[in-house]
């Protein structure tokens, strides 16, 4: 890679370098609203509660893979990909126990829909998921020519 492109290029990722031991402690607070959020419609037993839930994890996915993927100090890529599906597969099973317990608690009519709506929630997630992955892999890749040319 042309390393005149980094010396021009003021990484807006900069700020997140996550390298330091103080960003740590966000990791266990973004799963418990992760694992949280989409339960709250049991409490409120509604429909609108649920997509909300989704919507503000949409939102809190991406960050807390990013900052789980930049505060390790093992930057091994083989390793962190499995991490990666693990991760996500558990957490997309956990969304898929969800959709069916939300169809028998709210007694929904239109359940093959709610489905169809979580199905396809997850398929975005797990693009975003990729897309953040692959960020977060040529940050580190940007990071190491940085380092071994001293710009």
């Amino acid at each position: 890679m042309n390393s005149s492109v980094f010396k021009t290029f003021i990484s807006p990722y900069h700020a997140f370098s996550l390298h330091s031991a103080r960003y740590r402690h966000v990791v266990p607070y973004c799963v418990f609203a992760l694992v949280a959020l989409p339960l709250m419609f049991l409490f409120f037993r509604s429909i609108s509660v649920y997509y909300m839930g989704h919507v503000i994890v949409f939102i809190l996915f991406p960050l807390f893979l990013w900052v789980y993927l930049n505060t390790d100090e093992v930057t091994d890529i083989k390793l962190d990909v499995i991490k990666v599906v693990v991760l996500t597969t558990f957490y997309f099973s956990y969304l898929l126990a969800l959709s069916w317990v939300m169809t028998r608690v709210i007694k929904a009519t239109l359940t093959f829909e709610y489905m169809l709506i979580t199905l396809g929630y997850i398929f975005l997630l797990f693009i975003v998921a990729v897309m953040i992955t692959g960020a977060s892999f040529f940050h580190r890749y940007a990071q190491r020519i940085i380092r071994a040319k001293n710009i």
